[in-house]
């Protein structure tokens, strides 16, 4: 069951979730923009391949997670985002909130880069902020809304 919303109110606008969603969705309108072989381009330059994170290449770490796959794969994590960011942000407030955000984003990556490596599959692209989102999810089940 896909949930639409919550009935928690929030004591302050969430101007960083809503931020959040409006850059991922601006960038996903501009990913599909592109012509065929300038988006492969722009995905081989800001997508987290899994051998960035073993040479420590920062820029990527951070683009990937404004990055998604598809309609259905931005649609997924805006909703999850805009439903549960909202209180996770009212409840630890912007700054400690934005750190989750990112630091939850470079955990996946770190931990997805790491079974692909064991995998052998360094050259598949990773893109998307559902490594943040699960982040926001984890500390939703944990704060006092």
């Amino acid at each position: 069951m896909i949930p639409i919303k919550d009935d928690i109110p929030t004591r302050s606008f969430p101007i960083l979730t809503i931020t959040l969603i409006i850059i991922n969705i601006a960038v996903f309108i501009y990913e599909i923009s592109l012509p065929e072989d300038y988006f492969m381009a722009f995905i081989n330059r800001y997508a987290l391949f899994p051998l960035d994170v073993v040479h420590f290449n920062i820029e990527p770490l951070i683009t990937h997670m404004f990055l998604h796959g598809g309609i259905g794969h931005i649609f997924g994590n805006m909703l999850f985002l805009w439903i549960f960011g909202n209180n996770v942000e009212d409840a630890l407030g912007k700054f400690r909130f934005l750190i989750l955000y990112i630091f939850s984003g470079f955990t996946a990556a770190f931990l997805q880069s790491f079974v692909s490596i064991l995998e052998g599959s360094v050259n598949i692209p990773m893109v998307g902020a559902s490594g943040a989102i699960s982040g926001i999810l984890a500390a939703y089940t944990k704060t006092d809304v």
